[in-house]
């Protein structure tokens, strides 16, 4: 427990009851006491529809391709499952049952490092079966909210011998613990609602920075860990590292990084979406975004740019690209395209080309949220060419985007204007078409060129 918050009298009540239903179900049978702990999950899915709806939306997002059906009977499942892990945590504590968890790829794990784990299977025993085996084990995380709860799963944590460090000013103790080739585990998918913005099932999430981040000062091994229930047992697998990437840009190294950790979660979540933890806010943030026009802001604007080879970008985009997301800032590219409506190419020429682009931005840390683009041509009065809002105001909706705090970034007068009708604040550069742009518009903000535009809203924001 943290030596910073003492039980009340209240906790140690609940904390004895609690302890009570423990010591009652470490004697029950197996069997009987598994399936009065999904009879437990089923009774808090029904008694609960606040976090029922939360479960179920969740699975539905993640999984649109599936039936409003499966959604339900997944969140169900879900549920059973958490009921299932309370009493499987106790049993396995209590040292009466061992013949129920299997163990994969121990020896990947020799040596100390980093284990990445997220809320999926039964995450308590993923950890715990280290020390039972003998090694020990660091994991790094926040407390539960009650004090009872927190005492009383920290107690069957402890068992084996391993030792919680509180996420809070605890590089240093971290940093020590890998140093003498000690193993950490960090849950990458805990409070989502801060850190850096990365793509988790097709939508931008937060996630904490921090095995990245210690990957860069030590270079350890970062080894996923996760489990799953297979009939009567569990299985845990420690498998191969995850092939984190070294650069001399650092922040390039932890965005990349930070989007291949939850690359592994999300695979793994795909095999068996009923054993991950559905049921907390993962989508439910508002985001600011900095919405940004392509040709002649990110790239050199050639005329009618179709092909990969003739992509040529602008000095300091993929930077601004990467410091605007280190600032939780989503990016949303804008474009008009009506080189496919006048003949010049294909749309499919466009999507090409797109993919192509998205490629080589990943490849450098910068991550873009979405693409919209408009194929028809100006004459056409259609609804989604620049500057009407609209393609920007369906960001907004799929993306959950606060306008009020948004930005847009382009060279053109129609880019500012967008920038106007959707009402955020509005950066014109002076590449492409900008300096010939300025005296035909009224920018919130004027900068030489993206890279010098991003220093400036992360400045804005900072004040």
């Amino acid at each position: 427990m943290s030596k910073t918050k003492k039980l009340s009298l209240g906790d140690w009540i609940l904390y004895i009851i609690l302890k009570g239903l423990q010591k009652t179900i470490e004697v029950f049978p197996r069997r009987p006491a598994l399936f009065g702990g999904k009879l437990l999950g089923r009774t808090v899915f029904h008694l609960m529809p606040s976090r029922r709806k939360i479960t179920i939306d969740n699975l539905a997002r993640a999984f649109p391709e599936n039936s409003d059906l499966w959604a339900y009977e997944t969140a169900l499942k879900v549920f059973e499952n958490f009921g299932r892990n309370i009493v499987e945590l106790i049993k396995y504590a209590s040292g009466r049952y061992f013949d129920f968890v299997r163990t994969e790829g121990m020896d990947k794990i020799e040596g100390g490092g980093i284990l990445l784990m997220g809320h999926y299977g039964h995450w308590e025993i993923t950890g715990m079966a280290l020390p039972d085996a003998g090694i020990e084990l660091y994991p790094i995380g926040r407390r539960i909210h009650s004090l009872a709860f927190d005492k009383l799963v920290d107690d069957m944590r402890t068992v084996f011998g391993s030792h919680h460090i509180p996420y809070r000013n605890s590089i240093r103790q971290i940093l020590r613990k890998l140093k003498d080739e000690k193993n950490i585990c960090v849950l990458v998918d805990q409070h989502m609602r801060s850190g850096i913005p990365v793509e988790f099932f097709g939508r931008p999430v937060r996630v904490t920075q921090l095995v990245p981040l210690l990957y860069r000062r030590t270079g350890v091994r970062v080894t996923p860990a996760y489990s799953w229930h297979e009939g009567d047992e569990i299985i845990v697998k420690y498998d191969d590292p995850i092939d984190f990437v070294d650069s001399d840009d650092p922040l390039k190294a932890e965005l990349i990084n930070t989007q291949k950790q939850m690359a592994w979660l999300e695979g793994v979540i795909r095999e068996k979406p009923d054993e991950w933890f559905w049921m907390h806010n993962l989508w439910k943030s508002h985001w600011r975004a900095v919405f940004v026009d392509r040709d002649g802001t990110i790239n050199q604007d050639h005329g009618y740019v179709s092909r990969i080879q003739d992509f040529d970008l602008i000095s300091g985009a993929l930077e601004a690209l990467r410091m605007l997301r280190k600032e939780n800032f989503l990016i949303v590219v804008i474009t008009n395209q009506s080189g496919i409506a006048r003949g010049y190419y294909t749309e499919r020429d466009y999507f090409k080309l797109n993919s192509a682009m998205l490629n080589l931005f990943e490849s450098e840390g910068a991550f873009v949220d979405r693409v919209y683009h408009c194929p028809h041509h100006p004459g056409d009065k259609c609804v989604c060419r620049k500057p009407s809002p609209a393609l920007g105001l369906l960001a907004a909706k799929e993306l959950n985007i606060n306008l009020s705090e948004s930005y847009m970034i382009g060279d053109k007068a129609s880019d500012i204007e967008f920038a106007a009708n959707l009402g955020v604040r509005s950066v014109l550069v002076e590449t492409g078409e900008g300096k010939k742009s300025l005296p035909l518009s009224n920018p919130d903000i004027k900068a030489q060129d993206i890279l010098h535009a991003a220093r400036l809203i992360i400045d804005e924001n900072k004040k």
